[in-house]
């Protein structure tokens, strides 16, 4: 079976708002044998929606649209798949209900207006939003299938998941597989996979600031197969499988040695920290974030000798070395990382141009300093040395190269 996803709004069309929500309904689709052949956006107009409508279900049996389920006059899902099935809206006692519990919580009443949000195309299923006022719902019609979900991403993934997914028929065929490397550019993961026998799977190759992900899809059975051989290829540079962060990694590795860690940061901005709090439970291994972004804040804080600082200079190997082996010390952790850099676009010269960004470890019995010139803007720059950071501690931990 066939599907499209239709995302509406024109803060989403504008760009003033990125569409987070087509890559993971796109994936969970595929995961049940769905062939996903397009992804469309438009703007909060009757005539755009209902033409999207058409394309997807002149293409498809299945169209899923997130956005236009809110309160406001523009938000137009609701009456666009009433009259594109040509039935009238109704209330529904439930969604009223859901809306009113949903304020009652949060100690508010219920705010002007909220009635569109009762409205749902006559003899429709709806989907229940437990994280927001905005409840979905499903048309079936003459073998058709239209979803209407959240456009806010979280309550969207939720409702997806949850409630849409298991009413779903389950196709079976079309199997999608998705491996993450780091460390590699992505002419140079394409050197190692064009003269493979692919087995009638079609391999996908995607750069972004977190490495380079190759996609498998196809027979499940093929891509089970390709997948292992690809493994065995890429080996280390290999951080994560479908969707697992490299800070998801690094989390259980910690936890699972029963270590702990620190991290001094200066051109990242706290970013490493950020990343590693974003994992659930962190607090079983990360201790402190520091960061000591001007020279006197590594002088006063992290005790780094403003001598050194003015031979050898901020960013340098000396001074990330020292970050990290002092954060090490202050965190009374196992491990510390050091972050010093010039992300740009204004810092750089010859000798040490934008981009430049040391990244010291220190853990008992040794310290490492690895020097890096990441490209892009300055916050790819940032993204790219915490992803670096985090895939050495993962290689760390693992025991292989540089440290194995």
């Amino acid at each position: 079976m066939k599907a499209t996803i239709l995302s509406t709004g024109d803060e989403v069309l504008l760009g003033e708002v990125d569409e987070k929500n087509g890559g993971f309904i796109a994936r969970g689709l595929i995961a049940i044998g769905f062939d996903v052949i397009a992804r469309v956006i438009v703007e909060d107009s009757m005539d755009k929606i209902l033409r999207g409508l058409s394309f997807g279900l002149d293409n498809a049996e299945v169209v899923v649209i997130t956005g236009g389920l809110g309160p406001t006059h523009d938000d137009l899902t609701r009456e666009a798949v009433a009259s594109f099935f040509g039935v009238k809206l109704e209330e529904r006692e439930e969604a009223k209900k859901h809306i009113e519990a949903f304020f009652e919580r949060l100690g508010r009443t219920l705010p002007p207006l909220s009635e569109k949000q009762f409205l749902f195309p006559e003899g429709s299923e709806i989907i229940p939003n437990d994280l927001g006022t905005a409840c979905g719902f499903i048309v079936k019609k003459e073998g058709k299938i239209v979803a209407a979900l959240s456009g806010v991403p979280w309550e969207a993934e939720n409702m997806f998941n949850k409630y849409l997914l298991p009413k779903l028929p389950f196709s079976g065929r079309i199997f999608l597989k998705r491996l993450h490397t780091t460390g590699l550019r992505e002419a140079e993961v394409y050197a190692r996979v064009k003269d493979l026998d692919l087995r009638g799977v079609k391999l996908g190759i995607c750069a972004s600031p977190s490495g380079v992900t190759l996609y498998l899809k196809g027979e499940a059975d093929s891509v089970s197969q390709t997948a292992e051989v690809l493994r065995g290829i890429f080996k280390a540079y290999i951080y994560g499988e479908d969707g697992r962060t490299i800070e998801e990694v690094v989390a259980e590795l910690l936890w699972k040695e029963g270590l702990t860690l620190s991290v001094a940061e200066s051109c990242s901005g706290g970013l490493l920290a950020h990343r590693l709090t974003n994992v659930s439970g962190s607090s079983r291994y990360f201790k402190c974030g520091i960061v000591s972004y001007s020279n006197e804040a590594k002088e006063n804080i992290l005790d780094v000798p403003m001598s050194l600082i003015d031979e050898k200079g901020a960013v340098s190997a000396e001074v990330a070395e020292r970050m990290a082996r002092n954060a090490r010390y202050i965190g009374k952790s196992d491990i510390g990382i050091g972050i010093t850099g010039i992300a740009g676009p204004t810092g750089g010269r010859p000798s040490k141009p934008v981009g430049t960004v040391y990244i010291g470890m220190s853990w008992e019995g040794g310290t490492y300093v690895e020097k890096n010139l990441f490209v892009g803007p300055r916050e790819v720059i940032k993204y790219r040395a915490t992803q670096q950071a985090l895939d050495l501690l993962r290689r760390l931990l693992l025991g292989v190269d540089p440290f194995g």
